[in-house]
This record gives structure tokens, sequence and C-alpha cells, in this order.
């Protein structure tokens, strides 16, 4: 896991986290800013539940290629 920010994203049923990490295709977006993913989190153990991790935003061109021309994602700044 990266140290981009990750958040918390509480329901009134799972908690589930927020987040970005390193993937093949983001390998060469500056600290890996594009790419958004959303997991289940264990309310016992407080680990993400792997097998729910879903894609939330994805990268809009080619990361690896042209990464200078992929949109940076921000850093969730309110």
């Amino acid at each position: 896991m990266s140290t981009t920010q990750q958040h918390w994203l509480p329901h009134s049923k799972a908690l589930h986290l927020v987040y970005r990490r390193k993937d093949a295709s983001n390998a060469k977006v500056i600290r890996w800013r594009a790419l958004l993913f959303m997991a289940q989190v264990d309310l016992k153990t407080l680990r993400q539940i792997r097998e729910t991790e879903r894609l939330v935003l994805s990268l809009t061109g080619d990361g690896v290629n042209a990464a200078d021309e992929e949109a940076l994602m921000g850093n969730f700044k309110r």
C-alpha cells in the first residue's frame, strides 16, 4: 500500500476503505494518483476484505506509456 491518503466510508451495514494503490496500469503515474479503489473492512479485525475490492475511478488514458497525459486525481482534498 502506498503512503497516499486513505479514507473510511461508513455505511449503515458495513465499513469501507477508499484508497489508492500501485497497479500495473498506473505504475508511472505520479504517486499512483489515478485509480481509486474501495473495499469492505472486517469490523472485528479492521482488515480489508480483498474479495470485496472494487475499482471506483479508473484511468482515462494510458498510465504506463503516456503517464504525462493522465489526469491526476488529487489527494482527497475538500
